[in-house]
């Protein structure tokens, strides 16, 4: 453990010499004041997004499925509204509206010939407070800024030691490899963690579920930390290391599209950890009543799978010239 701390602390210091600490310190201001000044409250221009089943429909933002059971599927899952038709009937699947928000906007979007009397309404949640409009980027900026922080700082102090021979010594002291990795792991989950609380009680306040929030954070910084160095292990200088992370960090923002267009959410991409991780804290900083056991549990797997690669690949390309023990 004091191999860890001692190490902890020398990669400390040399992440407060590094200037894209200082340039991400700056985004952390510069975000909490686009949340607050630059982006509107209320949302101008919406299209409500619909799942239908039994019918067509006319118009854009529209997925016609298979099922009632997929319509309902998708209203739990996406937040759309969920059309059915089945014997003549209409029914009207939502996430918690309105009886009269949904009947004003049957109104609006059905033919005028269409009645309404036999139409039903099946609410799957309890209607949740109005989040307003300029706080719902905040779970964007969360998810893509403060956990993948140590994605790069990390990757950027091992590409730096490789440069000024810091390994070179490292290798003939009695270090070892897990102390190696478990301090750069535990410096950025802890930056990671006050990155976004500091984000979250700057935007939405206190009013959120904090140890939660706090769980998956440490357990998204630790997983994109450990990748970062997976990554990191394979170059010897930071031009061709941002070269080969480019794609993959343009991978990683996709979900971003299922989370702003809630009808475009293809099974592949729901495997890309970021995916899980991008909803969670919509439902922690806004919550509906959906369980994150699943999440919690996935990411963790996956953390601990990161653990044991990153222990390997830093053993067979970075430590073993002379040896290093675990």
């Amino acid at each position: 453990m004091n191999r860890v701390m001692s190490l902890l602390r020398q990669d400390f210091k040399l992440l407060l010499r590094n200037a894209l600490f200082w340039v991400l310190t700056v985004a952390l201001v510069l975000i909490v004041v686009t949340v607050w000044y630059l982006i509107p409250r209320e949302q101008t221009g919406f299209e409500t997004r619909l799942a239908v089943y039994g019918m067509e429909f006319p118009g854009g933002g529209v997925e016609i499925v298979a099922s009632p059971g997929k319509v309902e599927q998708m209203v739990r899952e996406k937040g759309v509204l969920g059309i059915v038709r089945e014997d003549g009937a209409l029914t009207v699947v939502h996430d918690g509206l309105s009886r009269q928000a949904v009947t004003a906007f049957v109104a609006q979007i059905m033919p005028p010939q269409t009645p309404l009397s036999p139409i039903q309404i099946e609410r799957l949640r309890e209607a949740p407070q109005p989040v307003p409009y300029n706080l719902r980027f905040v779970p964007i900026f969360i998810a893509f800024e403060a956990v993948i922080v140590g994605f790069f700082m990390a990757a950027i102090l091992m590409l730096g030691e490789k440069q000024e021979g810091v390994l070179e010594a490292y290798r003939v002291s009695p270090g070892g490899i897990m102390p190696y990795v478990a301090s750069k792991s535990l410096l950025f989950a802890i930056v990671g963690t006050v990155y976004a609380l500091l984000m979250a009680f700057a935007t939405v306040g206190f009013a959120f579920n904090i140890w939660q929030f706090i769980t998956l954070t440490v357990l998204g910084s630790l997983f994109y930390t450990l990748l970062g160095m997976c990554v990191a292990v394979f170059f010897d200088d930071i031009s061709s290391w941002f070269l080969a992370v480019v794609p993959l960090w343009a991978l990683n923002m996709l979900p971003m599209i299922s989370f702003s267009v809630p009808t475009f959410s293809p099974p592949w991409i729901e495997w890309i950890p970021s995916y899980s991780a991008l909803f969670a804290y919509d439902e922690i900083l806004f919550p509906t009543g959906k369980s994150l056991l699943s999440v919690y549990s996935l990411l963790g797997v996956e953390t601990i799978a990161a653990i044991f690669v990153c222990a390997a690949l830093v053993k067979r390309r970075l430590l073993s010239a002379r040896g290093c023990v675990l």
